[in-house]
């Protein structure tokens, strides 16, 4: 998410491309050494991320600064998006590199270690469709519009009417749980389907 975030920032008011791209990889040691501090990854397969717009491009300086904490070239905002990105990057045993050109673009290209798990297999579903869930009013209750955007939009898709609500403490938003009285948890980012099928599995019928 941050990496299009400042992707978006780069193209401006005049607007461009944004290009996203995800495929497997088989990494050698040779592959890996073109990376930051890729020479320390093991060869292997891997997953690699790639984010390129046709914004206004880094300058040499620039680059070098870009995954420090709260260093920013914006006039609003924090600075840590990037410096984020790389915490997870390489919390993941992975690695990351940009290319860029100003005037021309930028190019982030990451690559983490695949999952050596089995790939899932399509099946066929014999048993009978899913009963519709009756119409429920729900509550979304945060205080990060995207968040609370996402949330209400997949319900809604789902067929249920939402209301929102932004001002809360922490006091009130952990206080009715204290005691247990949590019915489900799904842990942030989550994906708008996880949150629907959640949400459905603890409605009666």
């Amino acid at each position: 998410m941050n990496l299009l975030v400042n992707a978006s920032d780069a193209l401006g008011d005049r607007g461009g491309t944004i290009t996203v791209v995800t495929r497997a990889q088989q990494m050698t040691t040779a592959d890996l050494a073109a990376f930051p501090h890729g020479e320390t990854l093991p060869a292997g397969p891997y997953v690699e991320l790639q984010v390129a717009d046709t914004g206004i491009g880094m300058d040499a300086t620039t680059l070098a600064r870009i995954f420090d904490p709260f260093f920013t070239t914006k006039f609003t905002g924090r600075g840590l998006g990037l410096a984020a990105v790389i915490g997870i990057v390489r919390g993941h045993r992975g690695a990351l590199r940009v290319a860029s050109t100003p005037g021309v673009g930028t190019t982030f290209t990451i690559v983490l270690p695949a999952s050596p798990g089995a790939v899932l297999t399509a099946v066929v579903d014999t048993a009978a469709p899913p009963v519709a869930m009756p119409t429920r009013t729900v509550l979304v209750v945060d205080d990060d519009d995207g968040v609370r955007r996402l949330a209400t939009r997949a319900l809604s898709r789902a067929g249920h009417r939402v209301l929102e609500a932004r001002g809360y403490d922490e006091q009130d938003a952990t206080g009715p749980f204290d005691a247990g009285g949590a019915a489900a948890f799904v842990q942030k980012p989550y994906r708008a389907s996880e949150l629907v099928t959640r949400l459905e599995s603890l409605l009666p019928r």
